[in-house]
């Protein structure tokens, strides 16, 4: 996609995710929350119509083999427990 719109997708949706991130995200210019995947469809039906996210998946394999919002596949991930980096969030390209 060339327009310039940065879609995500998001894999779980627990509250961490609802009170911080999609709220976050929601207030950069240029990004789009496009999708949700959370532990079940219902509970991810719940979360896109509180946030007005327009597709559910019903797993998170569903999200990231659809190619049609993602163009550039990243992961996300929060490592609390890794003595290393307590807490510190790493991307990685799936």
């Amino acid at each position: 996609m060339t327009d310039g719109i940065i879609r995500v997708g998001l894999v779980g949706a627990g509250a961490n995710t609802r009170d911080r991130h999609i709220p976050g995200l929601r207030t950069v210019d240029g990004v789009e929350i496009v999708s949700v995947a959370n532990r079940s469809r219902e509970s991810g039906e719940r979360v896109a119509s509180q946030f007005e996210i327009p597709k559910v998946y019903a797993n998170w394999l569903e999200l990231v083999e659809d190619r049609r919002y993602l163009y550039r596949h990243l992961a996300l991930h929060a490592l609390p427990n890794n003595p290393g980096r307590p807490g510190e969030e790493q991307a990685c390209p799936l």
